[in-house]
Order: structure tokens, then C-alpha cells, then sequence
């Protein structure tokens, strides 16, 4: 009996749907700023949350994120860069555990990590 493969799912979006540039380009000039994740929403199933590589935002303002998504809409939250970077995801199950508590399902599946430039994506030193 064969196992059945399950086909990868490709979403496309981008990383993050907030900035300023991107009024008069993917905006329109007059688009309150209020309105611009429900715009980007209609034209994108996925976003990356990326200021959280910077700094963890708090638990309220994911739970905000969450609630204003569209159904099927995904977050890919980044993790931060103590993880990381500093880090260097050894013996980070402290701040690990901080990330989630703080993403409050948000992304149950979808974290990225963004790896110092020379570490392989197979180095076998992370634990």
C-alpha cells in the first residue's frame, strides 16, 4: 500500500502590507491607511510579519491581526533575531516559548527564520 502525497500549497504575499511607498504604486493616494491590510487582503492569501525579527509586538496587537484576516488568510510571523542571530537556535527554548505565547495562534505552522549569512540550512550543530 502506497502512502498518498499530499500536493505543497504555494501562497504568495509579501512581507509585511504596511508601507508608505506603496501609496500611489498598490494604494490608491486616497485610501485611508486604516484600509490598507483589507486591500491587501483581496489581492494576497498570505503575509510575513516581519517586525518581529526586530521586536517582538505584543500579544494584543497579533490578536488584532488575527481577528481582521479574511477566512484562509495566513501569517508567516519571522522569528525574532535573538533566536536567530544572537542565538543562533541553540538553547533558545525560553524565547521561543515568549514568541508563541505572544503570536496566540496566529501562526500555528508558519514561522520563518531568516539564518546568519554562512550557516547552512543543514548544520547540524542546532538543537
Amino acid at each position: 500500500m502506497s502512502a498518498t502525497r499530499k500536493s505543497p500549497q504555494i501562497r504568495v504575499g509579501c512581507s509585511g502590507w504596511n508601507y508608505r511607498h506603496w501609496r500611489g504604486l498598490f494604494y490608491s493616494e486616497k485610501l485611508a491607511v486604516k484600509r490598507w491590510f483589507a486591500l491587501y487582503a483581496e489581492s494576497f492569501d498570505t503575509v510575513e510579519i516581519n517586525n518581529s525579527f526586530y521586536r517582538l509586538p505584543p500579544r494584543e496587537m497579533f490578536a488584532a491581526w488575527q481577528t481582521q484576516a479574511p477566512p484562509g488568510f495566513r501569517y508567516a510571523v519571522k522569528a525574532n533575531r535573538f533566536i536567530t542571530q544572537a542565538r543562533k537556535l541553540k538553547d533558545c527554548a525560553e524565547p521561543i516559548a515568549r514568541m508563541f505565547a505572544a503570536v496566540c495562534g496566529l501562526c500555528r505552522k508558519n514561522v520563518m527564520t531568516h539564518r546568519p549569512p554562512g550557516r547552512s540550512t543543514r548544520d547540524t550543530s542546532v538543537r
